[in-house]
């Protein structure tokens, strides 16, 4: 994929991800979307396949989840608590197939993420900062729940995370660090992502 404005890659898609909508929530953060620029920078070093199950955590209106499938052809599921901006997940996902066939490869889920039941084939999961330290430590730990009764290999890709997060993760579980990838904009401490999988070996 070129290296093409925001606009001009949501036109490409078809989708319309731009904008800030705030939460009325104290436990869920304010929609924003992930640049496209960083999104290129991840998905250059973590090549999906088309039987990958991507799941965002906070998927807004869709962007990661339209950009993973149009890249990789992989499974990709979104899981937003804000009913508007679900809908405009929606909205986005019958634009995206205006002019190819449904593959229904492409779900999004109105719902807490704290909620949400992970699937036993589910085995890349995204956060952008989406919710608070009290929602991500019971999303982590559904996580680790799914694992003990489906293990299977994961990554989990944290952008731009707020240091309670790192420490959370770093010291609470056996997730390792896979990698790290400064962002685009490295004017901020936080403008990285950080990569991590699993041990199989270990419970996490």
């Amino acid at each position: 994929m070129k290296n093409l404005s925001e606009k001009k890659l949501d036109k490409l898609l078809k989708i319309k991800t731009a904008g800030v909508r705030s939460s009325k929530t104290k436990q869920n953060y304010r929609y924003e979307a992930t640049p496209y620029n960083d999104l290129k920078l991840i998905f250059e070093k973590i090549k999906l396949k088309s039987d990958d199950h991507f799941l965002d955590f906070g998927s807004g209106k869709g962007r990661v989840c339209f950009y993973v499938h149009y890249l990789f052809n992989s499974f990709v599921y979104g899981v937003e608590a804000n009913p508007l901006t679900f809908d405009d997940a929606i909205q986005n996902t019958k634009s995206y197939y205006s002019n190819k066939q449904n593959d229904q490869k492409v779900t999004f889920f109105l719902t807490r993420a704290e909620d949400y039941q992970i699937t036993s084939q589910q085995n890349i999961f995204f956060f952008f900062n989406p919710f608070s330290l009290v929602v991500f430590k019971k999303v982590i730990t559904n996580i680790k729940k799914s694992l003990k009764v489906f293990p299977r290999k994961i990554i989990i890709i944290l952008a731009y995370p707020i240091v309670e997060y790192v420490s959370y993760i770093l010291e609470h579980t056996t997730f390792i660090v896979k990698d790290y990838i400064d962002a685009k904009d490295k004017t901020e401490k936080h403008n990285k992502f950080l990569i991590l999988t699993n041990n199989l070996k270990k419970i996490p």
